[in-house]
């Protein structure tokens, strides 16, 4: 009788160890500069883990801006059978582009076999985008030239 117990706890233990299933495991991401301006092109590092070896990217992720978000969707597919339940990290960069000023989310949603299985949600925005101020550089320009064309009319007269 104690041998059969022994058997079924070790089948149980041995079957709650592996996962018919996927499952994602999200990190904070995170983006390529510490403030970026308008002018900069942003590629977001998106990183976690899944919960077994063997999945696949079935597609390039698909960026979706909309007013202060950025979803990052993406398409994967797990391994096929039963795989033991192992962390399997992945990191994978997204080029977003250019954002215009302002507080951005930015949200990674992962579909598991066409099935929604993880997203990560944060609720203060990761990152601002500052507009790029003028350089001096045009400001003296300007007036230097509004200053040739007063000049010119002046001895014209």
């Amino acid at each position: 009788m104690k041998f059969w117990k022994l058997l079924i706890a070790a089948i149980i233990l041995t079957i709650s160890n592996y996962a018919n299933s996927a499952s994602v495991y999200l990190d904070l991401p995170s983006i390529n500069f510490t403030s970026p301006t308008t002018d900069e092109y942003i590629v977001a590092e998106i990183s976690g883990s899944y919960a077994t070896p063997g999945f696949s990217l079935n597609s390039a992720p698909t960026v979706d801006i909309g007013i202060g978000g950025v979803n990052i969707v993406f398409d994967v597919s797990s391994p096929s059978g039963i795989q033991p339940f192992v962390l399997d990290p992945f990191n994978y960069s997204v080029d977003i582009g250019q954002l215009s000023a302002g507080d951005w989310y930015l949200t990674p949603i992962f579909f598991v076999d066409g099935v929604f299985d993880a997203q990560l949600t944060t609720s203060l925005p990761l990152f601002s985008v500052s507009a790029v101020p003028v350089p001096a550089a045009i400001w003296f320009f300007g007036s230097g030239l509004i200053g040739l064309v007063g000049f010119a009319r002046r001895k014209k007269a």
